[in-house]
Order: C-alpha cells, then sequence, then structure tokens
C-alpha cells in the first residue's frame, strides 16, 4: 500500500514540475535571447554568433532619421519603439510551451529583419539551447523535490 501511495504522489508531482521547469526555462531564455539581439550598449548577435548585419552601420539616411528621433545610430540594435521587443513571449502550449511574437507586426519585423541582413537572429544559439536543457533538468527536479514535500 506505501508503494501504491508513493508511485501516486509521484504520478502526481511529474506535470506539477515539468510545467514549472519548462516555463521557468523558457523565460531564462528569452531573457538570455533578448539580450544577445537588443544587448544594451552593443551591437546584437544572430543565432550563429555573428553581429548583426556583419557590424555595418545604419545607412546614413537612417542614421539621421534613428538621431532626428534620439536613438542612436552608432550600431544595429534593433530598437526604434521597442514594439518588436516587448512582443517576444513565452506561451503555454500542449507541449508545454514555447517563445513567440505575440502579435504579427513582431513576426513579420523579424521575418523582415531575417531576409534582409540574410541572418538567423530570432532563434536560440546551440549555446543557449543546451543551458535551456540544463536549466529544464535543475529546475525539475527542484521542482519536484518541492512538489513531494508539500504531498
Amino acid at each position: 500500500m506505501a508503494i501504491a501511495n508513493t508511485i501516486d504522489k509521484v504520478l502526481t508531482a511529474l506535470p506539477v514540475a515539468a510545467r514549472f521547469a519548462t516555463l521557468e526555462s523558457l523565460n531564462n531564455l528569452e531573457g538570455t535571447m533578448e539580450t544577445r539581439i537588443f544587448g544594451s550598449g552593443k551591437q546584437g548577435e544572430d543565432a550563429n554568433g555573428n553581429v548583426i548585419k556583419g557590424g555595418k552601420p545604419y545607412s546614413e539616411s537612417y542614421a539621421e532619421f534613428r538621431r532626428a528621433s534620439g536613438k542612436q545610430s552608432e550600431y544595429i540594435d534593433l530598437i526604434f519603439t521597442g514594439n518588436l521587443l516587448r512582443s517576444i513571449k513565452v506561451i503555454e502550449d500542449t507541449q508545454g510551451g514555447k517563445i513567440i511574437f505575440s502579435n504579427a507586426d513582431g513576426a513579420n519585423k523579424a521575418e523582415d529583419i531575417e531576409r534582409k541582413f540574410r541572418q538567423v537572429i530570432f532563434a536560440a544559439t546551440n549555446e543557449e539551447a543546451n543551458k535551456t536543457f540544463d536549466d529544464f533538468e535543475r529546475l525539475f527536479f527542484v521542482a519536484l523535490d518541492q512538489e513531494l514535500a508539500t504531498l
């Protein structure tokens, strides 16, 4: 009877721990990707670790437009209004969760930027993906221990 009770507790705790670990590790990944792509004070990098647009500056006309709008123009930071950055969200879905653009405008801007610069930017690097798996594993067992302690 005690074994059946333990198995029931574990079966109850597993989905809670998996959900927690999935969402928290994706939130960590989102933050890491945003820092890589939009990091303040530096030009962002694509998913392969290459500087966005090969380190080339904004065109002079667009740089002037940015300066007139009070934005920096020394390096490409992909931030003008901040809408693209704010549209990156972690959502829960039937597979656990994913990082998405929360609106069509953000998704379209991201697609346009990648096409224009011929770079995959809005995807996890191999290092980011590996860190996310490590985060998931660590968070899963922490959450599982905590959940089992409450049952």
